[in-house]
């Protein structure tokens, strides 16, 4: 334990017990950060003052947790950078809320929240635009609707994908777009996975898909077509879900009623 976390018990001469994390010191005073104010100290008032053994930090924090749990907390204690939120049957209920974009992150210039839906809209762009979940996912069924206004443009739902350095993301995409519907793509990876596409899609209508991983098995479905159903062994077993704008010209997408259900592996 660092003494940054350790109590210092100051006695003073008029009979006063003071606790609190050492801040400063000085040939003349300490200066203690109580839990309700910081103050200084003359050392000559002092009767006594000791570093005690104990943590300001609750005891048994880390009791509760599964050794899963502990790995996951210090894996992401140990990263450079924000880490993906685990989803859990307890949290799997905020993947969308409807409202806001509470647990996703995008360019807000391009992504917004509109009557219950997620909104993409650009004029172009010369590069991939994401709107990121901030869940992790393993086996799972994902259902949403989805519109491509106009039909114009091409879009995607990335799954079992991960962020870049710079940003962009990598992974399986369920492919949205004229002559893309339905099929499955591997962004910076394999490329184009399956090329069957959809003969379901109702163009600038809603479209329902729905993307199913259990283990190394991806299927997909647009308006209760099957589309996808891919034995992976090579592919990734987690990551988040993803929307994309892709680059290129105008395009305006649209998701709404996002469903999520975590499965037994």
């Amino acid at each position: 334990m660092t003494n940054e976390f350790r109590t210092t018990v100051a006695r003073t001469r008029d009979g006063r017990l003071l606790t609190g994390i050492e801040r400063a010191r000085s040939q003349t005073s300490v200066t203690l950060a109580t839990e309700t104010e910081t103050i200084t100290l003359a050392l000559d008032e002092l009767e006594e003052l000791e570093l005690s053994p104990l943590s300001t930090m609750a005891e048994g924090l880390l009791d509760p947790l599964g050794d899963a749990e502990l790995a996951a907390l210090f894996a992401y204690l140990a990263s450079p950078r924000q880490t993906a939120l685990r989803a859990t049957p307890l949290n799997a209920a905020g993947f969308f809320d409807g409202t806001s974009l509470a647990r996703w992150e995008g360019d807000p210039a391009l992504w917004s929240v509109e009557d219950g839906e997620l909104v993409g809209r650009t004029g172009g762009l010369e590069q991939n635009s994401f709107l990121r979940s901030a869940y992790e996912l393993g086996d799972f069924r994902l259902s949403l609707e989805v519109r491509l206004v106009g039909d114009v443009g091409n879009s995607g739902i990335q799954f079992r994908s991960v962020v870049r350095e710079d940003g962009d993301v990598a992974g399986y995409q369920a492919d949205i777009g004229p002559g893309w519907w339905g099929k499955l793509y591997e962004e910076h990876g394999r490329e184009l996975l399956v090329d069957r596409g959809s003969s379901a899609v109702r163009p600038d209508q809603w479209n329902r898909y729905v993307i199913e991983c259990r283990g190394a098995r991806v299927r997909t479905w647009l308006n209760d077509e099957p589309c996808v159903d891919l034995e992976d062994p090579a592919g990734a077993r987690r990551g988040i879900v993803a929307l994309q704008l892709h680059s290129g010209g105008q395009t305006e997408v649209r998701f709404r009623n996002l469903a999520l259900e975590l499965l037994d592996p």
